[in-house]
């Protein structure tokens, strides 16, 4: 595979999930209702700041604290503040170790570092404690995949379909893996399938072309 087309460029990247999911939007805790909607629900610094009042407030103990942590942590992962999103998934987890959410954010920002191993072991962790849900395997995926590991990726890639076939991104990240390993056919059926779950990203549409371009050059 040539090194300069899109696939090879971006295909260590790609399997991460970049927006987070609707796993994560866990209840909201009752301080100020304000607040509370805010920080649950909110976006951006109005949002962090809200969820900061909470938690000096001190008034939150175990998994309600553990969530508030999560969700502040969440919303610095999302404005590019890695350390303090490590830091406050680092609290939540030590506050309540069984909230797989914490666990999972923190993979994504580990994935988002380079500390891939790290990001393995929170994904994994995740993964023990919510094994039906997709969106971990296919995390985890990513991670190995930007480690160089493909083989390992593409069989969290298949988990994570296995569990969730309308996962569009999984069967895109498999393809991915495939076409890198020069496993061309079965990457076209994949990326294939994932333009038909998701016909308007033209991301995958483009990889899809470039796949069907190398394997007909064989």
């Amino acid at each position: 595979m040539g090194t300069g087309s899109t696939l090879h460029r971006t295909g260590r990247r790609f399997g991460l999930v970049a927006a987070l999911t609707t796993w994560l939007a866990l209840p909201a805790f009752g301080q100020t209702a304000a607040d509370d909607t805010t920080c649950h629900k909110g976006a951006g610094q109005p949002a962090i700041e809200a969820c900061t009042r909470i938690i000096d407030a001190k008034r939150a103990s175990g998994r309600e604290r553990a969530v508030l942590f999560n969700d502040r942590g969440l919303l610095f992962h999302k404005a590019g503040d890695a350390a303090r999103a490590i830091a406050d998934l680092d609290e939540a987890i030590k506050t309540d170790a069984t909230l797989a959410p914490a666990w999972f954010n923190r993979g994504l920002a580990n994935t988002g570092l380079g500390h891939f191993d790290r990001a393995i072991a929170d994904f994994t962790r995740a993964g023990i404690i919510a094994p039906q849900r997709a969106i971990i395997w296919q995390s985890r995926g990513g991670a190995y995949s930007r480690k160089g590991d493909d083989a390992q990726a593409i069989e969290d890639y298949s988990r994570a379909i296995g569990l969730d076939p309308k996962l569009a991104i999984a069967w895109a990240s498999r393809g991915l893996a495939r076409a890198r390993n020069d496993n061309l056919d079965q990457a076209v059926a994949d990326l294939a399938e994932a333009v038909r779950l998701e016909p308007d990203n033209k991301a995958y549409a483009q990889y899809l072309q470039e796949a069907k371009a190398l394997r007909d050059r064989k």
